[in-house]
């Protein structure tokens, strides 16, 4: 399971002494106190302890886990394949890989194989035009099989470990 963090300067007042008004949030909070000491952190636990019991939340910082339940992968699934009849879908993989809390972001520096039954083709893009020349070239109906193609991620001339199958997972 991995977790994004929100990296902000946060707006103080003057008179506001408790910590800096810079902060990450995510599975930890990181700041800096005015002073080294007990007291201060005392303060800081108060602090954040009465924001979160009396203001609503202003961000919530999403949690990326693996879905593994079978009814629930099929409930997904299914969802998917609903979008997709109604053309409301886009594929998109964004490149990003959650390291602890460090996001690092490739800007599309991998071509792709893509798979469905014993047919195979190299593309550059992972894009619904892509998907449907691929299905129009093999005679299947994307819609109906999306969720069968194997899409498998190379990347600089290197086989990644990122492999999505059946439900692009």
């Amino acid at each position: 399971m991995s977790h994004t963090k929100i990296k902000a300067k946060v707006e103080v007042t003057e008179d506001f002494s408790i910590f800096k008004e810079g902060i990450e949030v995510g599975n930890s909070i990181k700041f800096n106190i005015g002073q080294n000491s007990s007291e201060s952190i005392v303060d800081v636990i108060m602090f954040i302890e009465d924001v979160m019991l009396n203001h609503p939340d202003q961000v919530k910082i999403p949690v990326f886990s693996k879905v593994v339940e079978d009814d629930l992968v099929d409930k997904l699934n299914n969802k998917l394949q609903e979008a997709i009849k109604e053309e409301t879908y886009v594929v998109n993989f964004s490149e990003i890989y959650i390291i602890g809390t460090n996001e690092t972001f490739n800007h599309n520096d991998s071509t792709y194989k893509i798979s469905f039954k014993n047919k195979q083709k190299m593309i550059e893009a992972l894009t619904q035009e892509e998907l449907q020349k691929f299905a129009v070239e093999n005679e299947f109906n994307l819609n109906e099989n999306i969720l069968d193609i194997k899409v498998v991620s190379f990347q600089k001339r290197n086989f990644s470990k990122n492999r999505y199958n059946k439900g692009f997972n």
